[in-house]
């Protein structure tokens, strides 16, 4: 499985999703008794996404997007319906210019579309670069920023996230090609299994 840095579709929902928190642990027993160690520090989320739920002109991209990328194995970028952007967010300071690139709670943003994220330093646009520290954290380094500073992230938020399940679809209804002319023809329709993903901690 590898990282590949594509952006899935923007899920537009009649009805909303199914979202679990997964606490990453190992169960270690000893015949009498059972104890739950956590493995890691970073909780992981799946969602469920029901077919019956997603818009039919949704479908259709997604069915462009799957079929077009080896995304049975691959993780790739995606939106989280429940935060799907930062808005003036504040950012938790590291030490001198640096500071953590996370959500509120501290949830990772391990591979964050830097050209699409804006961020302020009291108030004022500064560049920054991402980089994963020594522990493992996902930082930014803000230019004339310090620890006595106020430094937020606007823009949109993507998660790195693979199918948990095989995805598989049917179409319904094609859009014939313009006469004479040998383009493929478009679905118009198309009928997708629910679609189930998990997050994944990984970069390219």
């Amino acid at each position: 499985m590898a990282f590949q840095n594509v952006i899935m579709p923007k899920l537009k929902l009649v009805h909303g999703a199914s979202k679990q928190v997964i606490d990453p642990v190992t169960i270690i027993g000893n015949g009498t008794r059972e104890t739950r160690r956590k493995q890691n520090r970073y909780e992981r989320f799946a969602w469920k996404f029901p077919s019956r739920s997603i818009l039919q002109e949704t479908k259709v991209e997604l069915y462009e997007f799957f079929r077009g990328t080896n995304m049975s194995l691959d993780s790739f970028l995606m939106q989280d319906p429940d935060f799907p952007e930062f808005i003036n967010t504040p950012l938790t300071h590291k030490t001198a210019n640096v500071w953590y690139m996370e959500l509120p709670g501290g949830h990772p943003v391990f591979n964050p579309v830097m050209g699409g994220l804006t961020f302020k330093v009291d108030g004022v646009t500064k560049a920054a670069t991402f980089a994963i520290d020594a522990d493992g954290r996902p930082t930014v380094t803000v230019t004339d920023s310090s620890g006595a500073s106020t430094v937020t992230v606007s823009g949109p938020v993507y998660l790195t996230v693979r199918l948990n399940t095989s995805i598989s679809w049917s179409i319904s209804a094609m859009d014939k090609s313009p006469s004479g002319a040998s383009c493929t023809p478009t679905p118009l329709i198309v009928d997708l299994s629910d679609i189930d993903i998990i997050e994944v901690f990984e970069r390219a």
